[in-house]
């Protein structure tokens, strides 16, 4: 696990394709908004998170799911008291080291 600020953690593996990102986020943890030419397919696994994009909010618990496109603004923010997980797969394959 790697540190990805503000007390979040991430664990990653590259495919030849796609790369895949775990996420853990504390309660009260803010991942700013941020954006990157890869889209990317969340997959919440526990707790409450809320993704902010210019078109609005979406909150997601566990077994939720959001697709974010290629190159669109987004954050987000943990809601409530629980630890959240998350898998991210990223595609293409991300060739630089992940910043968001």
């Amino acid at each position: 696990m790697e540190d990805a600020g503000n007390g979040i953690t991430r664990q990653t593996v590259h495919g030849e394709r796609t790369t895949v990102v775990r996420y853990v986020y504390p309660p009260g943890s803010v991942f700013a908004t941020h954006h990157h030419p890869e889209e990317q397919m969340t997959v919440v696994l526990s707790g409450r998170i809320v993704f902010t994009t210019p078109t609005g909010e979406v909150a997601l618990g566990p077994g939720g799911s959001l697709l974010v496109p290629p190159n669109l603004p987004h954050g987000a923010r943990v809601e409530g008291g629980e630890t959240v997980e998350s898998i991210n797969v990223l595609a293409p394959r991300r060739e630089r080291s992940p910043s968001a």
